[in-house]
């Protein structure tokens, strides 16, 4: 997943909030991990942030689960947050192939 989000103009951040759903059974994993970037010009991205997410166990809950990544505030008008794929895990049915990624949410605070 690689989404931008244009702030429409200059606003102070300082986190980004990502939604993932999992439904193990269905081959929907959380992500492997989670980057967020901010610009000014929306062609100069500099990372702020980054979130490595552990392999889900097969006992972990499916449903939806939040990821939140936290920077210094800063002043910027595009946010752009890559979400990569898992692998699935070897006590899955599917081992080694790759997950689905459901997000549910992005949202910039």
């Amino acid at each position: 997943m690689d989404v931008t989000i244009d702030m429409a103009e200059n606003t102070k951040l300082s986190s980004v909030r990502v939604g993932a759903y999992v439904a193990k059974g269905d081959w929907v994993f959380p992500p492997k991990d989670i980057a967020a970037y901010i610009s000014v010009d929306g062609k100069n991205f500099k990372e702020v942030a980054k979130l490595v997410i552990p392999e889900a166990q097969k006992g972990d809950k499916d449903g939806i689960t939040e990821y939140t990544l936290s920077f210094p505030a800063t002043q910027v008008k595009f946010v752009k947050v890559v979400a990569n794929n898992s692998i699935i895990p070897e006590w899955h049915g599917g081992k080694g192939k790759t997950a689905y990624l459901f997000a549910d949410e992005v949202a910039a605070e």
